[in-house]
């Protein structure tokens, strides 16, 4: 593989708010006034090693007195890094409403909890030990799980939709990789156990990306119109994910 990025089992990241970054001006006097809001703050590489923070209250009726566990949760963290690409880190939590200026948020089996609160015009978000999955839909270079924490305080701003405030999602860096023979990986597993389902890779598979998975890949890429190069790019990756996901054979 071209570029490889290690991550520790545990990792923490402190956000502070900066000066030059203005919080929201908020109309409202009550904090249930935010459903339905995408809420973020962007950060350059000089200032903190965060790209993004976007935040979204799911529902008005979500916001209630006491944890109440509706739909897939009833607040959305979502954040990206600079220099770890391809990569969103997602947190969901379900909210109580403490008072008409402050939001608790947290999950049920983890620790950890998000606080949002007016203060004055202003909103401000408190994060201590989420604990986030890491959800890698851009690229084959993602890696999927709960790997870290994330702790900080940050102000909110409204986000438009030109600014990506409709799927109210972190914007993340897009890398293009390829896997190649000697590389090791559970993206090579994931990769030989689909080319297993569909008739082209006959031997057992692991992490290991040797001369048999190149030839598994260079048939399959042949067969569907792709450079038979033999290695795993996001290309084939698509494909193969089509490919899998409807069912079809190399029959």
């Amino acid at each position: 593989m071209i570029t490889r990025w290690r991550m520790s089992s545990i990792t923490v990241l402190t956000l502070l708010a900066s000066a030059g970054l203005p919080a929201i001006a908020w109309s409202g006097d009550d904090i249930s006034s935010l459903a339905g809001q995408c809420l973020g703050a962007d950060y350059s590489k000089e200032a903190s090693n965060i790209k993004q923070v976007r935040l979204r209250f799911v529902g008005s009726q979500e916001i209630t007195k006491g944890y109440s566990p509706v739909g897939t949760g009833s607040v959305v963290l979502s954040y990206s890094l600079w220099g770890f690409p391809n990569h969103e880190h997602l947190w969901e939590g379900y909210c109580s409403k403490k008072s008409d200026k402050f939001l608790e948020c947290g999950q049920d089996c983890q620790g950890g909890s998000l606080k949002i609160t007016l203060r004055g015009p202003k909103v401000y978000a408190y994060a201590k030990g989420l604990v986030y999955s890491l959800k890698g839909s851009i690229s084959i270079l993602a890696t999927q799980g709960s790997l870290g924490s994330f702790s900080g305080m940050f102000p909110l701003m409204p986000v438009s939709d030109a600014a990506g405030g409709r799927n109210c999602r972190a914007a993340v860096e897009h890398v293009s990789v390829q896997w190649r023979p000697g590389d090791v990986s559970s993206v090579v597993e994931e990769a030989e156990e689909r080319l297993s389902v569909l008739g082209y890779f006959l031997e057992v598979p692991d992490w290991t990306f040797d001369d048999r998975t190149s030839a598994a890949l260079r048939r399959f890429q042949k067969r569907y119109g792709l450079e038979p190069t033999g290695y795993y790019d996001d290309n084939t990756e698509a494909m193969l994910a089509a490919a899998s996901l409807v069912g079809l054979s190399s029959c």
